[in-house]
């Protein structure tokens, strides 16, 4: 499950960026989630790729694909009025 811990890890930190594009390691660096201090930078980076193929953020134009920003699909993740995505809550995830 640590790979949904650090999914929505990164989409809370980009949800308050909102506006401001990062790359992975300036948000590990700043961010304030567990998820994203306590486990192996490759493994956040394999994850932010991960969301990025998947369309939950974006690479903003311009910078090479390594500064994003969420889309309006990861931000849907975060609010109680979509459906929770398997792939980032977790198995069995349902409202």
């Amino acid at each position: 499950m640590r790979e949904h811990a650090i999914r929505l890890a990164i989409l809370r930190d980009l949800r308050c960026l909102t506006g401001a594009p990062i790359t992975c390691r300036e948000l590990t660096e700043i961010s304030e989630e567990p998820a994203l201090h306590y486990n192996d930078f490759a493994q956040v980076e394999r994850e932010w790729r991960e969301l990025c193929a998947l369309g939950y953020i974006e690479a903003v134009p311009g910078f090479g694909g390594h500064y994003c920003r969420l889309t309006p699909k990861g931000r849907q993740q975060l609010l109680p009025d979509f459906p929770q995505d398997p792939f980032i809550h977790g198995p069995g995830a349902a409202r």
